[in-house]
């Protein structure tokens, strides 16, 4: 049996050591271990998915950097320097975060294996929120003077689809359309995304604020901070179908993974209101929130994070009650939660079939995301060899059968 272990790129060797089983008696426990191994790629295709980690990424406007708080234990983890950050964005894959620069007029890009800011991206405009496309290829950032698109592949605006200005911006599941809050204008810009077109503008309540969108790409809940509302858009037909009276000066909003409910955080009010969906009805308010600005849920549904100018607050779902507050920087507002890249894990064999007595090599692969443990992407293999006696049903086996 053959062991390495190690990081690609390692300046270390590695360490190797070989096992051959010669007796019946020793090789017993490598006839148990095969048919797991086996089983591991026949049954689930020779690849396993890690459960992912999930970090929440905040945007500390005033002392210019973005807290990044580990979810499963609610813990700070880094803290990465930016400029003045108002609204962050995370990409479909993980791999990187944008922050809206406001004032300073720049999008920083952010590497959240390392927590490197990788990029800066001049907008000529105060800009307040960005999201990137589903395939990363493009992100879409609200700014003071309108959209503008940012091409990934270079990091250069290439258009600028509307004129107003906007403030906080979401993407429909399928990447089609992008729709930007217009707050002086108390509209909806919707765009297409495959030529950045706007398409058409939504009249909505006053000061519209922060949008999202349902999962299933249905419906848009439009947080209006100057009429203590919540517009519901329906997405097909591009039209206001509801609206929803909430707390006074709603800033943030945020629909449940499940589409079951939606949480407003009403900043002047210091409450957040709960909507039940689809009935769009008010059916509980969380109190003692002072100013909360932005919301985002885990991505299991069971906590709802949500900034203040005293930290982030974090409630859980099912009986609305704030479990924790998580210091972070000055004067948080915008906040994102999802996944870096995880670990897999590959299993594969020297050879469909083979005869007893021939050498058989089995290697087993785990590489992890570079997240954790920091500092790149780590290799472990294992390998054995079987040898004969053995006590196989007949001369010849093939892997397909056992």
């Amino acid at each position: 049996m053959s062991m390495k272990f190690g990081r690609d790129g390692d300046r270390h060797d590695k360490i190797r050591k070989l096992w051959k089983e010669r007796a019946s008696g020793r090789s017993s426990w490598i006839l148990t271990l095969l048919p797991m191994a086996l089983a591991f790629l026949l049954g689930w295709g020779g690849l396993v998915q890690a459960k992912a980690e999930t970090y929440a990424d905040v945007a500390n406007s005033r002392s210019g950097n973005i807290s990044v708080i580990r979810t499963s234990d609610h813990t700070v983890v880094a803290t990465v320097p930016v400029l003045s950050p108002n609204g962050v964005g995370i990409s479909t894959d993980g791999e990187f975060v944008c922050a809206a620069n406001g004032t300073n007029s720049s999008v920083s890009v952010i590497r959240t294996s390392d927590n490197a800011q990788v990029t800066q991206v001049p907008t000529s405009a105060s800009t307040w929120d960005c999201s990137f496309t589903p395939d990363g290829a493009f992100i879409y950032v609200t700014t003071s003077t309108g959209v503008k698109v940012i091409r990934t592949s270079d990091y250069t605006v290439v258009a600028s689809p509307t004129t107003l200005g906007s403030w906080r911006v979401a993407i429909t599941p399928d990447g089609a359309f992008i729709y930007a809050t217009n707050w002086t204008n108390n509209n909806v810009s919707v765009i297409r995304t495959s030529d950045h077109t706007e398409v058409t503008r939504v009249p909505v309540g006053s000061s519209p604020h922060n949008i999202a969108i349902t999962p299933d790409g249905a419906f848009a809940y439009v947080a209006n901070s100057g009429s203590g509302s919540v517009s519901v858009i329906n997405l097909a037909l591009n039209m206001e179908v509801g609206r929803i009276a909430v707390g006074s000066s709603p800033q943030g909003v945020a629909v449940a993974p499940d589409e079951t409910l939606a949480y407003v955080a009403n900043s002047t009010s210091n409450t957040i209101s709960v909507i039940r969906l689809p009935d769009n009805t008010v059916m509980g308010t969380v109190t003692g929130v002072k100013s909360p600005l932005d919301c985002a849920f885990t991505p299991d549904g069971a906590f709802i994070y949500v900034t203040t100018n005293t930290g982030v607050k974090i409630i859980r779902t099912s009986d609305n009650t704030v479990v924790a507050t998580v210091p972070v920087g000055s004067d948080p507002i915008g906040i994102t939660i999802g996944s870096p890249p995880v670990s897999v894990a590959t299993l594969s064999l020297n050879a469909a079939c083979f005869q007893v007595g021939d050498p058989l090599q089995l290697d087993l692969r785990l590489v992890t995301g570079s997240t954790s443990p920091p500092g790149g992407t780590y290799c472990f293999e294992l390998k054995w060899w079987m040898e004969t006696p053995m006590a196989f049903p007949a001369d010849r086996i093939s892997l397909a059968n056992l």
